[in-house]
């Protein structure tokens, strides 16, 4: 069974919601929030079936790796790359970008940041000033096109290549747009897996879903509901629909669902941007310490499970090994090379008091992989990039 901490200590993480703010159309408003549900009793082997998920993902899970090396890695020394994060003081962009300009220097190149800012103007920017520098390629982390759809569509007729870290690939991209990041619906899944196994098979929770694209919507009804509804009918799910412009409203949201039922025992704010609102939530409802479960784990998740605050679970994937893949992909774009960016998926591990005893819980320890067994994959690339 997993642990869930008891002890009322919270972390107040500085953790921003504009995490998510650029991964859709802000105006999207969805299909409403899905249908509060309360199921009858959970039995044993759908509680099991989640706890093996639990375990699966508990351990190391190994990347994928491509075997081909580059065709010709000389011709890439002195290109550069415009990286594009959605805020670039966040520490998840900013450790991405450490990352990916350690890359592109083993072959010679650069990679220039652009700070998305969180705005959509700001955004069209970047991608113009990548059109008209000669850069040689494209990452956007955590921007959909939809933001900036005509500087993005002149980058792409370009025919620069442009990979797109953790969102889907618009449909009808041309083959110099790609994707590369992790599954975040199974992330998810993976979250609510983590309670569903913790409580046994009766948790009453409210979950967060962010409604500011159809993608952020997808990957809490794609991961989090189905994962109850398999397996966990004998748990209540309440969702709580919150706009990242609109999160300074979010703790009262959730205070308030907390007072209707006193009976919540559980949280899921699905995504990491909404860890402290819901904490506070809980904290503003007489609740301090509520058990929750998160996904996209940073140093300050890890630090917290440590600290056993409320945050007993956290479901997160390796961002420096993601920014190499981006790397990779963007340099065998460049050379022309036949790539399969579906293969580039990164690795996702649950996180919590049971796993992560012997970790580095330190931005040096999330920086050398080693809450995901380390670095040996970069000495892999640079055979392949030789």
């Amino acid at each position: 069974m997993i642990h869930v901490p008891r002890k009322a200590a919270v972390a107040t993480a500085a953790l921003s919601a504009v995490l998510i703010a650029l991964t859709g159309c802000s105006s999207a408003q969805g299909g409403g929030a899905p249908a509060d549900s309360s199921g009858g009793t959970t039995d044993a082997g759908a509680i099991a079936a989640a706890q093996e998920q639990v375990e699966k993902y508990s351990g190391i899970v190994d990347g994928f790796m491509p075997t081909d090396p580059l065709s010709d890695p000389s011709a890439l020394s002195g290109k550069s790359v415009v990286d594009i994060p959605a805020v670039a003081q966040l520490p998840f962009f900013a450790t991405s970008y450490e990352a990916v300009k350690a890359a592109f220097a083993e072959v010679g190149m650069k990679a220039d940041i652009c700070d998305g800012a969180a705005n959509p103007a700001t955004t069209s920017a970047c991608l113009d000033q990548a059109l008209n520098s000669g850069a040689a390629g494209v990452i956007m982390d955590a921007i959909s096109p939809e933001i900036a759809q005509e500087s993005f569509d002149k980058v792409v007729a370009s025919g620069m290549p442009v990979v797109l870290g953790n969102i889907p690939t618009p449909a009808g991209s041309p083959d110099n747009v790609a994707t590369v990041g992790p599954d975040t619906t199974l992330a998810v899944s993976l979250a609510a897996d983590a309670v569903i196994v913790d409580s046994e098979g009766a948790a009453n929770v409210v979950t967060v879903r962010f409604i500011d694209s159809p993608v952020t919507e997808e990957w809490h009804d794609n991961g989090a509901l189905p994962a109850f509804a398999d397996s966990c009918p004998g748990c209540k799910v309440t969702t709580v629909d919150i706009k990242t412009p609109d999160m300074a409203s979010l703790p009262a949201k959730i205070a308030a669902k907390l007072l209707a039922d006193p009976s919540v025992d559980y949280l899921l704010p699905s995504l990491a941007p909404a860890v402290v609102s819901t904490t506070q939530g809980a904290t503003d409802a007489g609740r301090e310490g509520m058990p929750l479960a998160s996904t996209a784990t940073t140093v300050s998740d890890l630090q917290q499970i440590a600290a056993e605050g409320g945050l007993f679970a956290s479901v997160g994937w390796d961002v420096v090994r993601t920014s190499w893949y981006e790397a990779d992909v963007v340099m065998r774009k460049i050379l022309g090379q036949d790539v399969d960016a579906t293969q580039y998926v990164s690795p996702v591990r649950v996180f919590t008091a049971d796993n992560i005893g012997d970790l580095d819980v330190s931005q040096a320890g999330w920086d050398s992989s080693n809450w995901f067994g380390g670095a040996g994959y970069q000495d892999e690339f640079r055979a392949l990039w030789k």
